[in-house]
């Protein structure tokens, strides 16, 4: 039974990831998908999946793919730059192909820039895959004669047992705003932040930047750290995954809230940003590092 299993995993593997870059570092595995908007669709350190996948591909029909760690770029939402009037969710960046620029052997892992150019800005991804952790530098530049504004974050969708056993440590002190009320709540987060119900938080970082733990059954499991980042995202969706959520993003398993849970580095909303001179750049950083218990 269990080398059907096998089997079944490997072959399955294959369908979702067939059109990837491995990225090694002895036994851990980062898989890229660099013709379809450079999303990082696995992480593996030990053996063990840290990212969220559909069971399923999803249907290519130009809706937003849940999964891995896609980019949000050059907008967020539906809050277009200057010079765009519509267009898909979150961007174009993550169903678009990227340039590879080069890709590097380090002394334990592997470096991989690329490189897309779309709406008056280019992007500039580098993704530094080490032994259990993942750096990753993300720049915007305005390449347009005139000022743009613009947004971009990094979001990914790591996988948990069980949502209900996750607990946030290093948001205590953040100014945040709650998206669930239409930003009508926001103040000073006090504290820890447990994972059991609808999350969608906007934290502002401090001068200090972001440095969490996110802890999964009283065990240190993953590390999230940026020095630049002017935002971080907080999100579960929730029970309400199953009311409007997966319906509206094609076969997707009506409990998959459970196994999701995305710590997301962001610039500030369009309203909030300054607009990027012509040839200006913005760089926004992250590392996600597998953690263990204290």
């Amino acid at each position: 039974m269990k080398s059907v299993l096998a089997a079944v995993f490997s072959l399955l593997s294959f369908v979702l990831f067939a059109d990837t870059l491995d990225l090694r570092c002895r036994d851990d595995v980062c898989k890229v998908d660099v013709e379809h908007g450079a999303r990082i669709v696995s992480w593996t350190v030990g053996g063990k999946e840290m990212l969220w996948n559909p069971p399923a591909p999803q249907k290519d029909d130009g809706k937003w793919r849940h999964g891995g760690i896609p980019l949000v770029w050059p907008w967020q939402g539906d809050e277009y730059p200057d010079g765009v009037t519509n267009g898909p969710l979150h961007g174009v960046a993550w169903q678009s192909p990227f340039k590879v620029e080069s890709r590097k052997q380090l002394k334990a892992g592997e470096e991989l820039a690329l490189s897309l150019e779309a709406c008056g800005f280019r992007a500039d991804y580098t993704i530094v895959y080490a032994c259990g952790s993942l750096r990753l530098k993300f720049k915007t530049t305005n390449i347009d004669k005139v000022p743009r504004r613009f947004a971009m974050s990094i979001h990914p969708y790591f996988y948990l047992l069980e949502r209900n056993q996750a607990v946030i440590e290093g948001l205590n002190g953040l100014r945040y705003r709650d998206t669930r009320d239409g930003f009508a709540t926001n103040g000073v987060w006090k504290g820890e932040m447990p994972i059991t119900a609808w999350t969608d938080h906007e934290f502002l970082r401090r001068d200090i930047g972001l440095s969490s733990l996110i802890f999964v059954a009283g065990k240190v499991w993953l590390s999230v750290r940026s020095s630049d980042a002017e935002a971080f995202w907080v999100w579960n969706p929730g029970e309400r995954w199953a009311e409007i959520g997966a319906p509206l993003y094609g076969e997707l398993p009506d409990d998959a809230w459970r196994h999701i849970l995305s710590i997301e580095p962001s610039t500030l909303g369009m309203m909030d940003a300054k607009p990027l001179q012509p040839g200006e750049s913005k760089v926004l950083t992250e590392q996600f590092a597998r953690a263990y218990s204290r």
